[in-house]
């Protein structure tokens, strides 16, 4: 049909409209997209595992051979001699690929406007454009279908399938019913709540073969398992992995996103009110009733009913609150609304029925218009692109800036070295090498966001039983560790998030600290720029703050850091339960950071993984890059952090070791190099380094005969030239010594 035609059309043309929004910032979550790159070993090999099950791996596959199509065309024409010079070229601009990849989901999205009018004129006649034209319209989908997201495939997998399960009712033709099968595990295998497209399957399949219909229905199912596991075979290959991932998913959604109180219920009945109109939501409970009243009449949208009421009751009892899981119920609801309107009108306005359809349509369409065309429009800009330019507009090179997630997309030193170290680099055109290594770098810590996963630990107590001790009482209480106040000595500039920051400030009374984080910026610091989204300008509030004087004498009366302020955070109700399970009344703390010997509090080496999980990388990063500015005494805590929870860590201590001396620290370099040295093997040539400082200490400490054996030692045994002069040097210095 023609009007169909235009309507998709016009569909395609307001999501394509600002196809390249935020680029070249790619500012995405695109997880399928960047899960397919990291599947490339090069250009003639794949590790077709994933590795990552939060989702299933359909649209993954998808975006990788759209990858490796793009690589094979631009090989075919001279444009890329080898993968590297792609990946290079994706690192300088992703922009490209990222266009082609958003493309493929706007085809997929036109898929699913005209399946949603294939499902409305089953209902009723001019049912399906008007459907069609509310998803057309559809802010939501308009969003998630150029975001590189998997509800975008699932959704249109799902209406297909929809589609031939109303043709197999209304024909009984077995290939219909194959089809919707082989649908149903496509769905399915873009994204796990599609799975729930059986229960209309067997709804259809009962109603025109009765209780016979049970057997077709379960090799139906079977079917689309079947596919499924075509589509994600490492579901089952990799199974350990996918029940650690999908578990993960399934806790994320029953805690929420950053610790989201409420359910999801009010927050989508806005969202599809804003999709369809209140008109259209009016409807869609005219049609439940009209449904319910007269099911058998009205078979057709019961199967339908069954779709919409089994997802939006996952996404109503989830905790987070994502527009796009509304996505696939978008098209289904918009055709069981324009079925309804269209009926009623032509109930009551059967003297003109032309008239009062038209009406109908109208009623539904025309209060969507402003919506499609504004969220087509938007995303000429982004507010974190607007950040990404100012910085680079006006922060100094030598300055080191902290930032939240969600503000400006910097090129960091860490990315730079992180590239540089990639097979890809190293095989690129010297030109592409030469590109990247000219780019301007900044130096960035990111504060972490931890929005869900375990906030618990399995302990084992005295005897040899299990059980699951409470760290803290959600995960992400863990976030105030990383607002410390004393963690900005050494930081030039601060960057916030209105993504993290608006959720901190709704729960002043858990986010606290975030609180008085947030307080000191804005009461302290200097408030340099501030980007704000508005009418075509996408993405979070940003504002950047810069460390003044001011600001510098406010942090130095918080005090300095020492190497358990993360252990400040964790509760007492912890702490002492841990005791009382797990260490000997001798051996305990009482809940304190250390015994009254000096050494660590049990509990706290008891936190070894929990620390490696939440608390390393962030030390690990801002410690490196505070000693690249040199600011040794702000470093030195955080490095010692890392070297207390793993003493046996050569390459930490050598870290710490190395900031302590530039500080002259000399009993601390002494007392750490001992303590890792003494679970080293002595052969071991990776401890030179460590040896070599530990010698460097007793000398300063007076231990002149202590510091001359270590240096032989480091003589006899390095592998590196210039630590073994400098061994001899610091040797002769030490003049005759008595052995």
């Amino acid at each position: 049909m023609l009007a169909t035609a235009l309507v998709v059309a016009a569909g395609i043309v307001l999501r394509m409209w600002r196809i390249g929004s935020g680029l070249p910032d790619f500012l995405d979550e695109a997880i399928p997209w960047k899960t397919a790159f990291k599947m490339w070993v090069d250009e003639r090999r794949v590790d077709w595992n994933p590795h990552f099950f939060n989702y299933p791996s359909l649209t993954i596959y998808l975006c990788l051979f759209l990858q490796k199509g793009a690589y094979a065309l631009g090989h075919a024409f001279g444009h890329y001699g080898k993968a590297a010079d792609l990946l290079m070229d994706y690192e300088m601009d992703p922009s490209p690929l990222v266009i082609a990849a958003r493309t493929m989901g706007v085809l997929f999205d036109a898929l699913t406007i005209a399946m949603a009018a294939r499902i409305g004129e089953r209902m009723t006649r001019w049912a399906g454009v008007t459907a069609a034209a509310l998803v057309a319209l559809s802010p939501t989908m308009i969003a998630t279908s150029r975001a590189i997201y998997t509800d975008t495939y699932m959704t249109a997998f799902s209406v297909c399938a929809l589609e031939r399960l109303l043709a197999f009712r209304a024909e009984a033709r077995a290939s219909q019913l194959a089809a919707a099968a082989v649908l149903i595990g496509l769905a399915a295998g873009s994204k796990y709540p599609a799975a729930l497209l059986v229960i209309p399957l067997a709804w259809v399949l009962i109603e025109r073969r009765g209780w016979k219909g049970l057997l077709p229905w379960v090799l139906a199912c079977a079917a689309a398992a079947g596919v499924f596991l075509i589509t994600s075979p490492f579901v089952v290959l990799d199974f350990a992995k996918f029940t650690r991932d999908f578990s993960f998913e399934s806790f994320h959604m029953s805690t929420g996103h950053l610790g989201s109180e409420g359910r999801g219920f009010r927050f989508q009945l806005l969202t599809l009110a804003g999709d369809i109109g209140w008109v259209g939501a009016a409807l869609l409970i005219v049609s439940l009733g009209t449904t319910l009243r007269a099911p058998r009449r009205m078979s057709d949208r019961v199967a339908l009913w069954l779709f919409v009421l089994a997802i939006g009751l996952a996404i109503s009892l989830a905790r987070v609150e994502a527009g796009r899981y509304l996505v696939p119920v978008v098209p289904v609801a918009a055709a069981l609304a324009a079925a309804a309107g269209i009926d009623l009108a032509r109930r009551y306005g059967a003297q003109r029925l032309g008239l009062a359809t038209a009406g109908a349509v109208a009623v539904l369409v025309l209060p969507a218009l402003p919506g499609g065309i504004s969220a087509g429009a938007r995303g000429s800009d982004d507010t974190q692109a607007q950040a990404r330019r100012w910085c680079e507009a006006h922060l100094p090179d030598s300055v080191l800036v902290l930032r939240e997630d969600y503000t400006a997309n910097l090129f960091t030193r860490q990315r730079s070295a992180n590239v540089q170290r990639t097979r890809g680099f190293r095989t690129a055109t010297e030109a592409r090498q030469q590109r990247l290594l000219a780019r301007r770098v900044f130096d960035v810590a990111d504060l972490p966001l931890i929005a869900a996963g375990a906030s618990s630990m399995l302990l084992r107590d005295v005897e040899g039983q299990t059980r699951r001790v409470q760290v803290f009482d959600r995960p992400t209480d863990i976030n105030q560790i990383f607002y410390d106040l004393r963690l900005l000595h050494g930081v030039d500039y601060v960057l916030t998030s209105g993504a993290a920051r608006g959720r901190f400030e709704a729960d002043p009374a858990r986010f606290a600290v975030q609180q008085r984080f947030y307080r000191f910026l804005d009461g302290w610091a200097e408030h340099v720029a501030s980007f704000s989204p508005g009418r075509d300008v996408s993405g979070p509030g940003v504002d950047i703050y810069r460390i003044g004087e001011r600001a510098r004498d406010q942090i130095v009366r918080a005090g300095a850091l020492h190497a358990l302020w993360w252990a400040e955070y964790v509760p007492v109700s912890f702490r002492q339960e841990y005791e009382e399970v797990a260490v000997d009344p001798a051996e305990r703390s009482h809940g304190a950071l250390v015994r009254q010997d000096g050494t660590i509090a049990p509990w706290i080496r008891g936190l070894s993984r929990f620390f490696d999980a939440d608390v390393l990388q962030f030390s690990r990063l801002l410690s490196w890059e505070l000693s690249h500015f040199d600011r040794f005494a702000a470093a030195e805590p955080l490095l010692d952090a890392i070297h207390r929870m793993h003493p046996e860590d050569v390459e930490a201590c050598a870290s710490f070791a190395r900031c302590a001396a530039a500080l002259d620290h000399w009993p601390e370099v002494e007392a750490a190099t001992a303590a890792t040295l003494a679970g080293v093997d002595r052969e071991a040539a990776a401890q030179a380094e460590l040896r070599y400082l530990r010698a460097l200490a007793l000398a300063r400490l007076g231990k002149r005969a202590e510091a001359f054996r270590e240096l032989e030692w480091v003589r006899a045994h390095a592998a590196a030239a210039d630590l073994q002069a400098a061994a001899e040097a610091e040797a002769r210095k030490l003049g005759p010594t008595r052995r």
